[in-house]
């Protein structure tokens, strides 16, 4: 029956979850949030598969989600337009000055740290009834949008790069670079 499945996945997990081999403090530190990370999964689908909404309630579910993934696209137009923009102007600077050299790694480092915290907030909105779920969708968006403003920034210096008397090449090389450093000491920095 429906009743005895659900309790033979919770005692399963319940019994089956502990690695008896672990010996570092860190490692039972995460093993025990691993544990508790499937609880909370397993109890939630559980609870979940129990829970019969109206079409009315399915109706507005749907469309806040719709409105979620609209603010997500406009994030996301909003980093492109704004990759396109400082990339554009630091590029037709005649000036070497801080900014002009090191805006466009600096945006794009920027909106890679910033957008996510906004789109993390956007699961709110969806109200999502599985813990599971509502990560999937908050790290395929989060990578779609990282995915898109790296092209973004990689398509707008290669169509910008118009210095003469240097090679193209040298200059999309010295931007990644810049990029892959600044990334890194803010990645470090954050953590």
């Amino acid at each position: 029956s429906k009743v005895d499945d659900q309790a033979q996945s919770l005692s399963m997990l319940l019994f089956s979850s502990w690695d008896y081999t672990i010996n570092s403090q860190d490692a039972i530190k995460k093993q025990e949030k691993s544990t508790c990370s499937n609880f909370k999964d397993l109890l939630c689908e559980l609870t979940s598969a129990q829970k019969h909404r109206t079409k009315k309630e399915k109706r507005i579910l749907m469309a806040l989600r719709a409105l979620a993934w609209f603010i997500w696209a406009v994030l996301v137009g909003g980093a492109i337009t704004a990759i396109v923009f400082i990339v554009r102007k630091s590029n037709s600077g005649t000036s070497s000055g801080f900014l002009n050299v090191y805006g466009p790694t600096i945006a794009l480092t920027a909106i890679n740290a910033a957008v996510p915290f906004l789109i993390q907030q956007l699961t709110l909105i969806g109200s999502y009834d599985i813990g599971r779920t509502e990560q999937y969708v908050t790290l395929s968006r989060v990578y779609v949008m990282r995915m898109i403003s790296l092209l973004t920034f990689i398509i707008t210096l290669i169509n910008n790069s118009d210095n003469e008397g240097e090679c193209p090449q040298l200059y999309w090389g010295q931007e990644f670079y810049k990029l892959i450093i600044i990334s890194t000491i803010t990645n470090c920095a954050t953590l």
